[in-house]
């Protein structure tokens, strides 16, 4: 988890700190990219968090609370 909170921290302070010029079509492109990779590191930190919550569930010889998590393990494969 360090390893995406020190990605989304550095890409929070690029998408606020650097002023991106909407007048040139790179630097707009730009921030749309830092934008988009924001959001898909906060749900791809969303769905490790779920299945962590889910695996937690149950014990080894009650696995039917954990039978939704191949379903999720489908999403997080998919990313």
């Amino acid at each position: 988890m360090t390893i995406y909170n020190s990605r989304l921290g550095a890409l929070a302070v690029i998408f606020t700190k650097v002023e991106f010029d909407s007048s040139v079509s790179c630097s707009a492109e730009l921030k749309d990219i830092v934008l988009g990779y924001i959001v898909i590191l906060l749900l791809s930190i969303l769905v490790e968090s779920v299945v962590t919550i889910i695996s937690l569930r149950g014990s080894i010889l009650e696995t039917e609370p954990r039978s939704a998590i191949q379903y999720l393990l489908y999403i997080r494969g998919g990313k």
